[in-house]
Order: C-alpha cells, then structure tokens, then sequence
C-alpha cells in the first residue's frame, strides 16, 4: 500500500494541472490517509478547516496519525502551508 502515488496539490477537479509545480510523489497510504480527512479541498481550506475537523472514526484518527503524528492541530496547519501549498512550490520553480 506505500507504494509512489501522484497527488495534485491543486486537485484536478478544482482545475489543477499536471504541470510539475503541481505534483508531488507521495506513498500511497499518505495519499489516502489526505482524501479520506480532506476529499479534493485546496490547501488553503484545509488550513481553515482543520481547528475543526472531527476525528470520531477509527479511520479518521488514523488518517491524522499518517499524515501528522501527534502534532497539535496549530503544527498540522503549518505542516499543511510549507508541504502541500502549490503556491511554494510555484515561487520555487
């Protein structure tokens, strides 16, 4: 299940391209463990979101523990703006 997965920061639904700034190679349980807790959200909304999100199911709790660990919600935001902000990546290239 960990093996490489193409994600669309900018998802493909949203108008995302397949432009290299917009990709990234993850593992595939990272891949699943975004779209089972955030769907096809932009980064930004994600952000906004994530104070709130609700982690009742033995699912989502897991999800969360793949993509942050034990990180604070506050450290999950900022995890969210520095590696999965298609706007970094475009400044960079």
């Amino acid at each position: 299940m960990n093996e490489p997965s193409i994600h669309h920061l900018l998802p493909q639904s949203r108008n995302g391209t397949n432009k290299k700034w917009n990709l990234i190679t993850i593992p595939q349980n990272i891949h699943s463990a975004w779209h089972n807790l955030f769907a096809n959200l932009l980064p930004e909304e994600v952000c906004l979101l994530i104070p709130f999100i609700g982690l009742e199911t033995e699912k989502r709790k897991e999800s969360w523990q793949t993509l942050f660990g034990e990180k604070s919600r506050l450290d999950a935001i900022k995890i969210v703006r520095r590696k999965w902000s298609p706007k970094k990546r475009k400044r960079r290239e």
